[in-house]
């Protein structure tokens, strides 16, 4: 009896090493990693994409731009200001405090912004970020710090201007 078992378990054991049986940790592992945006590491995903949306604070929009759309990872929503103003303000917050060292800033209408600011809040202050290039700003890469919130400031030429996407990342794994 002991050789019928042993030869089927011994198949058994080769079907499962093959790779074709399901393995709940490889289906968690996908799972987990679906949400990640960059193929730097896997610990570099965008903290900001969809974070606590109802928090999310504007000074002015267009009607139907609101400013979730600025983090919500559809290249084809944005925030936009309202028409006719020269200044807006976009804040972003994700909750609990996180370590974070880069945010690109992708713009609509780029051409209408004059001037773009960035401030991270460490949870009592805002801290402005210079840009990582002059020549970019829309590109800052800083020393790691811990942040919660971001805020954006834009001025513009008095066309409607605003935000596609904020992307908000921690590129040293911890």
């Amino acid at each position: 009896m002991i050789n019928r078992i042993l030869p089927s378990i011994f198949m058994l054991l080769g079907f499962l090493s093959s790779g074709l049986a399901f393995d709940p940790l490889e289906k968690v592992e996908e799972d987990q990693s679906a949400g990640l945006l960059s193929s730097k590491d896997i610990f570099n995903r965008n903290i900001a994409m969809g974070s606590r949306q109802h928090y999310t604070r504007v000074s002015s929009y267009r009607p139907g731009s609101f400013g979730q759309y600025a983090h919500d990872g559809d290249g084809d929503t944005a925030w936009i200001s309202s028409p006719g103003q020269t200044g807006a303000v976009l804040e972003i917050s994700w909750g609990v405090a996180v370590p974070v060292n880069q945010v690109d800033i992708f713009e609509k209408n780029g051409e209408a912004i004059q001037s773009l600011t960035l401030e991270l809040y460490n949870g009592k202050s805002w801290d402005m970020i210079e840009p990582h290039d002059v020549a970019r700003r829309n590109n800052f890469h800083f020393a790691t710090r811990p942040a919660s919130a971001l805020r954006i400031s834009i001025e513009t030429n008095d066309e409607q201007a605003g935000i596609v996407e904020v992307e908000v990342y921690n590129t040293e794994s911890t």
